[in-house]
């Protein structure tokens, strides 16, 4: 079986493949800039009010360009692309790991990738390269592990 790529969108419809459908280096992408609003939501969903994330002059003193977007926000665009697209909807996150690499800002034009580096028959286990960039340079860089359900 040849590696699918799926190109993500808000109009793209879920997928949901068996393991024996799957394939090292099939992946998704997608794209989104990261705004205020959903700083702000991070904000008030986590409770992580911490002056780098909500004060820009503070961020500024910290040789920040202004406020920084928070880690957890910058990866959490994951959970959509491992559970609605590769392996997708017939799996479930085992684990998952990052390194965050460079800050982000708010305003910032993330491109998310999603490649399967390997595969368990034995486990039903694809386990997931991840990245997050801006201008072609890595932002955030991780590993998940997701189990598949069939």
């Amino acid at each position: 079986m040849c590696a699918a790529h799926i190109t993500v969108d808000p109009l793209t419809q879920s997928v949901a493949r068996n393991f024996s459908e799957l394939a090292v280096g099939d992946r998704c992408t997608e794209t989104i800039r990261i705004t205020n609003d959903l700083v702000e939501a991070f904000i008030k969903m986590s409770g992580d009010s911490a002056p780098v994330h909500s004060d820009a002059s503070l961020a500024r003193q910290m040789n920040y360009s202004g406020r920084v977007v928070h880690g957890l926000l910058v990866t959490l665009r994951f959970s959509r692309l491992l559970g609605m697209f590769v392996p997708g909807t017939m799996s479930v996150i085992h684990s998952i790991r990052f390194d965050y690499v460079r800050p982000v800002m708010i305003g910032d034009e993330l491109t998310y990738s999603v490649t399967i580096a390997r595969l368990s028959a034995a486990a039903k286990l694809a386990v997931l390269d991840l990245a997050a960039s801006r201008d072609g340079k890595i932002c955030a860089k991780g590993v998940a592990q997701c189990v598949l359900i069939q």
